[in-house]
């Protein structure tokens, strides 16, 4: 059994780990409110970073509790419980990033943010796979089609730039020659022909639509607030944190953190520290049975494993669930290490005793706040 904090070493979480030793995998904590999760969670982080381990965390909740790290504690139950175990208190440099959008509140005091945008090169088959809301492993003709246009641009070329080359290419295929007003691009597709290469285009516009309104996360490699992943991999001292929470759209805040999260991967050969990467509230972005561009994500998750190894130290990742039944199980049933707490309720321990045996039943009840119990040791049990 694990607690979150452990009497022998007067730190919490410190028993995550077996004698110190990380080991890079997908960990995953699941257990309800009150439970002491969170406490366990950031204790966690809390030792992965002071490893050497670069933290990337998504703040699905967006309510910057990440960023409180940023604070040093003054309240007298923490000092005291400082004092006992003879620590110092400490605070952790953060840096938070949130995707460029004119949803963003202009007459109120935001938190210290850096704003971001992603290159347009990098908008590759994945994260057109995500926007098209294609089946994994196959190529719409949308999607050759924008890539194809893609492949042409130099640094200047936006996206709206390749949306009307395509625009243009489909309007010579299907001999409309009618010129079209730029500032109805997206009236053609919708009013033009039937032809497959138009409806094709029709995919394409709908997909992009947000980036041209109001999401203007998506802007040409030479933008100056495109993101600077090797710049992240060189800062290992902070916390990084992703917000969405000026954007509006569920669609467009999932597409941000799926971008953020490939963008991670596809460069952390390049990066000299290991690294862990933390998805809070995950039930939000991989619910059961996730279907559309949320299905993107579950693979993606179910698929993060595979890169632990990867780069110097490697890479683990951490996610935090509180039910079990409402996780794709793609991802809830990952090959790393799963820890379970006490959910308070019936349906969940019910669940639970479905996928692994009805011993799990008492055991979930049985454990207190701050106490969990590894899944896999269990059944060994």
């Amino acid at each position: 059994m694990i607690r979150s904090y452990c009497k022998s070493t007067g730190k919490y979480g410190l028993t995550l780990f077996e004698h110190g030793k990380i080991v890079n995998e997908q960990l995953m904590i699941l257990a309800g409110t009150g439970s002491g999760k969170n406490i366990l969670e950031e204790r966690t982080v809390e030792e992965v970073h002071d490893k050497g381990y670069i933290i990337f965390i998504v703040d699905v909740k967006n309510q910057f509790e990440p960023a409180f790290a940023l604070f040093e504690p003054d309240d007298n139950y923490h000092l005291q419980r400082l004092a006992q175990q003879r620590e110092q208190p400490q605070t952790r440099d953060i840096i938070i990033y949130h995707p460029f959008t004119f949803d963003l509140p202009k007459n109120k005091k935001l938190p210290p943010l850096e704003i971001i945008t992603y290159p347009l090169p990098e908008i590759r088959r994945d994260g057109l796979g995500f926007l098209l809301e294609s089946e994994p492993d196959t190529t719409p003709a949308a999607m050759s089609m924008f890539i194809e246009e893609a492949d042409r641009a130099d640094a200047a070329t936006s996206l709206y730039d390749v949306l009307y080359n395509v625009q243009e290419k489909v309007k010579a295929t299907t001999g409309k020659k009618k010129k079209q007003d730029l500032k109805n691009l997206f009236q053609f597709g919708l009013m033009g022909s039937a032809a497959g290469s138009m409806k094709e285009f029709g995919q394409l516009q709908f997909a992009f639509e947000p980036f041209l309104k109001k999401d203007f996360m998506i802007q040409s490699a030479d933008c100056p607030l495109n993101l600077d992943i090797k710049k992240m991999f060189r800062n290992h001292r902070a916390y990084h944190i992703l917000s969405t929470k000026w954007i509006k759209d569920e669609k467009m805040r999932t597409f941000a953190m799926f971008m953020w999260v490939q963008l991670i991967i596809k460069y952390r050969e390049e990066c000299r520290h290991p690294v862990c990467i933390i998805f809070d509230e995950i039930t939000t972005y991989a619910p059961y049975n996730a279907k559309g561009y949320k299905s993107h994500v579950a693979n993606l998750l179910r698929n993060i494993v595979k890169f632990r190894n990867m780069g110097k130290g490697g890479m683990l990742s951490l996610t935090i669930g509180q039910n079990f039944q409402n996780i794709d199980t793609r991802v809830r049933t990952n090959p790393g290490k799963t820890l379970f707490g006490n959910f308070g309720v019936q349906s969940e321990v019910e669940a639970l005793k479905k996928a692994f045996g009805a011993h799990m039943g008492p055991l979930i009840t049985s454990l207190q706040r701050g106490e969990f119990v590894d899944v896999k040791n269990a059944l060994q049990d």
